[in-house]
Parts: structure tokens; sequence; C-alpha cells
């Protein structure tokens, strides 16, 4: 076994317990079998999430000796309990062969084809007088996904996911249907890359869910390999290799969902094939103590699953240890634009940074060492409650090189609309699962204009940003010129360091850089200076070699900011 191998196998072994102790190991109880820990056992929720099901996944492959010399392989307690997690799925199952997601009558594509690959996964384990009955809900499952959709958004990951277990159950199976079913599926992840790498997550690119979708897509690859599949995970792969920072970090705000989780299991399984994926699973996991990017210890029960099983999987591929290609992170100088994805990498011998045009200019910058020097959320702007971001995808204008080594983006701002969860909402949506929920069509629709709230709806502002960077040889200049035709009601502006417009349950786990003190862009007064004006120019400048005065610019610049051996300006200019 690889050091690589050794080292994520022990992180994955660590994590069983937490995960075996969201499961509920009482053979007598009425709730056996459950990974839903706070409906068993706190009685918090009145409704079992599903998916945490998935937990049989990881586990059956610890049991079968993914991972050999651990107290989980052949373990016949072990083997019990994901017998009783497995019959927990069933007695679950709807009798159109779906799974409900969170609450009744929801019933959802994706996760009843998770189902479906989680009782595969898990056969193999349990007792095979359950061969027939396992193989009756996986058919009633499969033929449950082959008249359903994801229909209220394009998410790679978790097509590539339902395609995999697709192939899965053509696989126990024998059934072609199923076997075209992946096919298809794949075939429309493809056709929905973009042309410069990335796969689509909720209409943009993002880091985080692209190394889920690499895992699942690597799987299918593994099973099934294809040139066209593999130029594609090529492509991919070479994308997420620009959004690797330098302390190791992966993403973060400028992506589509705005997350920084990492998963190896694809990257791992094309290291062969792939030197990027090998040098990106190396750089990233070497840095993995300083936890720069969201690991299985710092990730809620929802996402501990799929994390785990893409550990498993990884810490199973031997390492070849040849030699890897140095990261942009640690070696691009100059700029790299992938314009169809709206993002943005730019290089210097002292600094290195991502920016989405594709969000207004969101950014986030390093240090050649891995300090973080700057990151920007972009701008909020407050009327009274009322709140309008700069950051939304799908509102901006594309991104423009410019001349003067910089990087011109353009965007409105959008309503921010981010209902919380009431007594009285969430009476009003159970009343709903449990009446106009028994009709699909209406279920659908509903379903998709919850999504459409939280997460797809744009609602415009007569607002608009501008947004001009200057990429120094050691300084970033970001000059912004905020403009609002409808200007008189303003009572506060910022510019972000983090913020998430939109829900993303997946988004804002905790990383050591956000103790990290940068300086903030002073703003206390552009909200009075845009109700006079209807427009102000805003600029900031940071990096190693920052120093007032670093460009052109009138106005009352503010004593430079030392941060992580960085200086910062910011000045409102007139």
């Amino acid at each position: 076994m690889s050091d690589l191998q050794g080292r994520l196998g022990r992180l994955a072994l660590a994590q069983v317990p937490r995960l075996l102790a969201t499961l509920d190991r009482e053979p007598a109880s009425e709730s056996f079998g459950s990974f839903d820990r706070d409906y068993w056992g706190w009685k918090l929720r009145d409704f079992p999430v599903t998916m945490l099901q998935y937990a049989v996944v990881p586990l059956a492959r610890l049991h079968q000796g993914a991972i050999p010399d651990s107290s989980y392989v052949g373990s016949e307690r072990l083997a019990s309990w994901i017998e009783g997690a497995v019959q927990r799925i069933l007695l679950t199952q709807r009798r159109d062969g779906g799974f409900d997601s969170v609450a009744p009558n929801a019933a959802d594509h994706g996760v009843t084809m998770a189902m479906a690959f989680a009782l595969i996964e898990a056969a193999p384990v349990v007792d095979a007088s359950l061969s027939g009955t396992i193989d009756a809900a996986v058919r009633k499952a499969a033929e449950f996904g082959l008249r359903s959709e994801e229909d209220y958004a394009f998410i790679s990951n978790h097509q590539a996911l339902v395609a995999y277990a697709f192939a899965r159950v053509a696989d126990r199976l024998g059934d072609g249907r199923f076997e075209r079913a992946s096919d298809e599926i794949v075939e429309q992840i493809l056709a929905r890359q973009f042309s410069d790498g990335p796969f689509e997550e909720y209409g943009g690119a993002d880091p985080g869910y692209e190394t889920l979708g690499l895992f699942y897509l690597a799987l299918l690859w593994r099973r099934k390999p294809s040139d066209l599949l593999l130029s594609a995970l090529r492509s991919s792969v070479h994308f997420l290799a620009h959004c690797v920072h330098p302390d190791g970090s992966v993403g973060g705000v400028y992506g589509s969902r705005h997350t920084h989780v990492f998963h190896p299991g694809g990257l791992a399984l094309l290291a062969a094939k792939i030197p990027e994926a090998a040098a990106i699973l190396a750089f990233v996991t070497q840095r993995f103590d300083g936890h720069a990017v969201t690991t299985l210890d710092m990730v809620d029960p929802l996402n501990l699953p799929p994390l785990l099983h893409g550990y498993v999987e990884a810490a199973t591929v031997e390492d070849s240890n040849r030699a890897l290609p140095a990261l942009p992170c640690e070696a691009l100088r100059g700029q790299i634009d992938f314009d169809r994805a709206g993002l943005h990498a730019v290089g210097t011998q002292a600094y290195y940074g991502v920016v989405s045009s594709a969000k207004g200019g969101v950014c986030r910058f390093h240090d050649r060492d891995g300090r973080l020097l700057h990151q920007d959320a972009g701008w909020l702007l407050w009327e009274g409650k009322t709140r309008w971001a700069s950051q939304r995808l799908g509102v901006a204008e594309p991104g423009e090189v410019t001349e003067e080594s910089g990087l011109r983006c353009r965007t409105h701002f959008t309503r921010v609309d981010l209902p919380m969860p009431t007594p009285f909402r969430f009476l009003l949506l159970r009343i709903a699962n449990l009446t106009v929920f028994r009709i699909p069509a209406l279920a659908t629709r509903i379903r998709g204009w919850i999504v459409g709230r939280l997460i797809t709806h744009i609602e415009h502002g007569p607002h608009r940003l501008e947004r001009k960077f200057r990429f120094g040889s050691t300084e970033v200049e970001i000059l912004d010129r905020v403009v609002s035709t409808s200007s008189k009601g303003f009572t506060r502006a910022q510019v972000v360091r983090e913020f998430t417009s939109i829900h993303m349950g997946s988004a804002r786990y905790f990383h050591p850089s956000e103790l990290d003190v940068t300086a903030t862009p002073d703003t206390a007064t552009l909200h009075a200076e845009l109700v006079r004006g209807g427009a102000v120019t805003h600029r900031t400048c940071f990096g190693p070699g920052a120093h007032p005065g670093s460009s052109p610019g009138d106005g009352d610049g503010e004593a430079p900011a030392q941060r992580n051996g960085a200086t910062t300006t910011t000045e409102i200019l007139k």
C-alpha cells in the first residue's frame, strides 16, 4: 500500500465510528437500520432523510475488504447492521418504486436511483435469502427512474450518480434498457459540459461538486472504458487544476454552488491515465492537515456518506509514484481564461488567484506561500431589509480581457431572497406533503417552485456593477463602479468577504483561512455617496507589493492595512 493509499485509508477509517454513531443499531428498535439520528435519536425530525441510507455503500465496501486489516473486514456485527439498514431501505420504498427524499410523498428521481445503487452494493454483505427481495426492489426503483427525471435544473454530479446507478442495475439484472439509460445520461452530461472543461452545476462551474461528478464518471469509465468519456474527464481535470489554490483549498466563493468540498475518489481512479489528476490529488492531500479544504472530519452527516465512499475507493488505488506536473498555483505566470465557464486564473511570482466574471468579479487570491491575500464575494446593497447582491450567476456579461494586463466584469445586482423555515411555513409544507403531493404533476410543480425560490429564480434590480482588475507583478488593483437608477433608499453598502446568495447546504463549511484577518474595504460612507450621486467608484489594491498610490486615482485613500505580510488599501474615488 502506497503512502497516499495509507493516508486516505486511515482518514476514512477514523470517520467510520462517527458514521456508525448515526445508525440505529438496536435490532429491537422500531427504527433499526435508520442512519438519521435526528429522526430516531433526538426525535427532532418527523420524517427521516432517505439519502442518509447511502451510508451502507462505504460500509459494505469496508466489510468486503476495500481497506485491508481493519476491524470492519468480514465483521458479523457490521454485516447485521448493514442488513438492518437494507431492511430499512426496503421498508421505505413506495408502491410505485420510488423513494421519498425528505418528506412524505416527495418521491425523488435521484434519491430513488441512489437507493437502488445502495441496495446493490450492500447485497453481497447481507443474508442470501434477501437476494430476491433486493432484486425486486432494485427493478421497481429502476423502472421508476426510467419514468421520472430531475427537471428543476441540470446538476451533473446528480446525473452522474444516476448514470452509474443505472449501470450497476444493468450489471445485476442483465436488462439492456438500464444500460441504455446510463449511456444516454452520460451523453447528456458530456453534451452540456462547457467547452473549456467543467461539467454543468446549476448553470455554471463549481469546483467542489466537480470533484464529486468526476468520481461517479470515473467509476463509469472504469467499468466501461471509453475514449470519449476519458477525453471529457481529462478536460474537466485540467479545468479543476486551475481551481486549486496554494494553500491546498479548492473552489469556494467563485463556484456556481459556492462549495470547496474535495472528493478524492475520481482523481485517484484517473491518476494513472491523467497526470494532472494525480498532481491535484497529491498536492491537496499533502495539505489536509491545514484543513484548507473541506475533509471528512469537517462535513455534516448529509455529506459524510458519499464523501467517505470516495475516500474508501481512493484508498484502493495504487499510487504510481511517477513524476507529477506542477499545478497552475505553483507554476502559472500569466492569465488563463475559461471563457465559457466565466472563470479566470492568474499567477505571478508573488500571487495566484481565480476570478469569476460569470459572477461579476467574485474572486480569491493567495500569496505563493498559501496565505490568503484577498477574497470577496462581491457587493451587497441594503434598502432597509431588502438586499441586493452582485454575485448572482446568469446575469453577468462575458468577461473582457483588457490590454492593461487585466479583466473587466459587468453585472447586475439581483435581489437576495432566502426565506428561513418557520413553524407556519413548515406546517403548510407538511399539509402539502400529505395532500397535493399525492398528485405527481402537482408535486413536481411545487417542488420546482420551491427550488426556484431558493436557488434558480432571479429578480433583477436597478443597480449595476462594473469591476476592473489590473494584475500587476506584485499587486492586484480592483476598481469598482456601482451605478443605480433607484438609489434613494440605500442604508448600507458593503464588499463582503463571504456570502452565499442562494440556498446551498454544501457551502459554508469552515476552513481555517476564515480566521485570517484580511483588510475589509472601507465602505462605511459609500451608500450615502451613492444616494447623492447615483454612482460611486471604489478602489481596492492588495498584494505583497501593494502600496498607496500604486495606480492612478483621485480621492482620499486610507492608511494601508497590514495583514499576513500583505498590504491592502481601499478608497472611494470622487
